[in-house]
């Protein structure tokens, strides 16, 4: 129904002046009405992000007048974003939509399954999209293999991306693809987030790309080789590293006894995700070849503990932190096994820096008693305490101190503070999953609510 008969059905006989403003529900209504052809998912989140399906339901844009036609054509947020999911057999339309967002930025999600029939006709979209690489903003693609990238990312030939800022890319499958060195220039990059097969992408950055990111992930599905780290060697703007390694893929490559650190003078945020059961030596070399003076954030997510080859948290952390940093202030520990773990040498930096988080780990009773006694020791110190939270969540995995009477008085000590007055201002210690739980630490989180959290699964 058009605007003019809208208006005529609700003031019969009433001379009214037209509509001067739709309500953005039936504006984006208008905007389906104008992608005749497609079903366009939206949430309240993002009303405007497109997701092109093929569906037999057409829309026609006959019964919406001229007037609200155009204004929602030239609405930004209604073409600034597409989704587009595979496999796609009509880009007839996408035509319109290229035509409508030309004066914009282009933001552009591709996903695929795992495996599909793929085929030429398939490709129509991003062959439609390949003149519009100048324009692209955002792209983030998990594509089953390069072949479905191919009309926009020719990995042979260089490509240029002025105005692309984020670039989130997951290949699933290992076909390889030659990727040429200095192939892809984005000057104005500043996310970039590489996983799968689409590691290699890496290799292919400009300099100039290297020198300007801010924010990398990146899963070393080879080994970190010497390689490796000459890139990040030019990555000296960096603020953000998540480094996830598959150990199971390892190519073990030797590093030269004069191979020079790299320095990330400005990284505050380093997260370390590693799978896999072997290849921890060649992980801790790469990492001692690292200086990051200014970390702030430090996540550490192991393998798990069910495997009998014990993960090397002691040399990781040694290797990561060689230094304290004053700057320090977070560490996070998961799915690992810290039974080894010599709190006053290993986690002193660490503990004294703000805030420590340690989930899904394997804890002895050695190293449970241990750390609370080093947080006592710190509340007696004449130094000012600076450990602000602590969250240590233990699962079924955890050898349990025999002496609950000992474990009690020394948490009762921890929270109450020490003799100066002194106390931590948040400790959040969840128990789930044991069957023989501890009624005096129950009987703690009753009385110290606000600062000791028991839970019990």
């Amino acid at each position: 129904m058009s605007a003019i008969e809208l208006l005529s059905v609700v003031t019969r006989g009433v001379r009214s002046s037209p509509i001067q403003r739709l309500p953005s529900e039936l504006l984006i209504d208008i905007w389906l009405l104008c992608l005749s052809g497609y079903q366009i998912q939206r949430t309240e989140e993002s009303p405007g992000f497109a997701v092109y399906q093929n569906h037999r339901d057409r829309y026609f844009i006959t019964s919406v007048c001229r007037r609200w036609r155009e204004l929602v054509r030239s609405t930004p947020i209604f073409w600034h974003t597409l989704a587009l999911d595979f496999p796609f057999r009509n880009a007839d339309h996408l035509q319109d939509w290229i035509l409508f967002s030309r004066f914009l930025p282009l933001n552009v999600r591709v996903t695929s399954p795992k495996a599909y029939q793929q085929d030429d006709k398939g490709k129509s979209p991003l062959i439609a999209l390949r003149s519009e690489h100048h324009r692209l903003r955002v792209f983030e693609g998990t594509p089953f293999s390069w072949i479905d990238l191919d009309p926009i990312f020719q990995l042979g030939a260089v490509l240029n991306f002025p105005r692309l800022e984020y670039f989130h890319l997951t290949v699933y499958s290992r076909l390889f693809r030659h990727v040429s060195d200095d192939s892809f220039d984005a000057p104005n990059l500043i996310s970039l987030s590489l996983r799968g097969d689409a590691s290699r992408l890496l290799h292919g950055l400009t300099v100039k790309t290297r020198s300007n990111l801010r924010h990398l992930t990146y899963e070393a599905t080879d080994g970190p080789s010497c390689r490796y780290l000459q890139l990040l060697s030019k990555m000296e703007n960096l603020i953000s590293l998540e480094w996830l390694e598959d150990l199971a893929l390892y190519e073990r490559q030797l590093f030269p006894k004069q191979f020079q650190s790299v320095q990330l003078q400005h990284l505050k945020i380093f997260a370390l995700n590693v799978t896999g059961w072997w290849g921890f030596d060649h992980t801790i070399r790469f990492l001692e070849r690292i200086e990051m003076p200014s970390l702030e954030q430090l996540s550490i997510v192991g393998p798990g503990f069910e495997n009998e080859v014990p993960f090397p948290i002691n040399a990781i952390l040694l290797a990561i932190v060689k230094d304290y940093s004053p700057s320090f202030r977070y560490l996070k520990i998961q799915s690992c096994n810290l039974s080894a773990i010599n709190v006053p040498q290993i986690l002193s930096p660490f503990l004294h820096s703000g805030i420590l988080v340690i989930r899904d780990s394997y804890l002895e009773a050695p190293f449970f008693e241990s750390l609370i006694n080093f947080l006592i020791e710190d509340l007696d110190s004449r130094y000012s305490n600076r450990l602000k939270k602590m969250e240590i969540e233990l699962c079924r995995k955890v050898a349990v101190p025999h002496d609950r009477l000992h474990l009690k008085r020394c948490i009762l000590k921890l929270l109450k503070g020490s003799a100066g007055g002194k106390r931590h201002e948040s400790i959040n210690l969840s128990i789930r999953d044991i069957e023989d739980c501890h009624p005096e630490l129950h009987d703690l989180a009753s009385s110290y609510r606000s600062t000791f959290l028991y839970q019990s699964g």
